[in-house]
């Protein structure tokens, strides 16, 4: 039977659906933490998991890219509400949010170490498609909140580079080294936005 000539899936009953696909779901994020390999990510692998056949995968998705898309976007969309929600809760002023967004970053890499290296730290490149235009706008968010302290910058993605890599780092090592003596996370990530983006 050609590709053209392939039946299309059939529906199933609305609740069923949505769990089955929840567990494909589910499934593809753990192997995704536990190898932080995209390449590790494989049909057969994550139906067995979810404890689902191979012909239910084919009912939620075409392959195992729109599977590796529809995990990363979610993760994605989940960073970037963090961040708004608490800028959110810091007002309006600029520079209060730009604090709140900074420490909602690095409490959401160490709180949720799993799903930040799913995000950051997987060793293949994001597909094309949803996931990589919901990493770009988690970053043009943090170009946003440079812009809204610092109007008069030349070039806020410049900055807001050097802002995600001192949180990233920050998120890393302190992931990674948790018995170092580090000093203080609230204070040191707040005066880390300030040098980075001067009032």
């Amino acid at each position: 039977m050609t590709r053209s000539a392939v039946k299309p899936r059939k529906r199933t009953p609305r609740g069923q659906g949505e769990r089955t696909r929840e567990q494909l779901l589910t499934a593809a994020d753990s192997v995704l933490r536990e190898t932080r390999n995209t390449a590790a990510l494989t049909i057969r692998g994550v139906t067995k998991r979810a404890g689902v056949s191979p012909m239910a995968f084919y009912l939620h998705f075409e392959d195992r890219e729109e599977l590796l898309s529809a995990v990363m976007e979610r993760s994605f969309t989940t960073f970037l509400e963090t961040l708004r929600e608490d800028a959110e809760r810091a007002g309006s002023d600029p520079r209060a949010r730009l604090h709140s967004s900074c420490l909602a970053y690095v409490r959401f890499g160490l709180g949720r170490w799993g799903d930040y290296l799913l995000i950051f730290e997987t060793s293949a490149q994001l597909p094309p498609g949803p996931p990589a235009g919901a990493a770009t706008d988690a970053f043009v968010y943090l170009v946003e909140l440079v812009r809204a302290c610092r109007p008069d910058e030349p070039d806020p993605r410049r900055v807001a580079v050097e802002l995600w890599s001192a949180l990233h780092g920050t998120v890393m090592l302190r992931g990674n080294r948790a018995s170092f003596p580090w000093p203080e996370l609230e204070p040191t990530v707040i005066d880390t936005a300030d040098r980075l983006v001067p009032a």
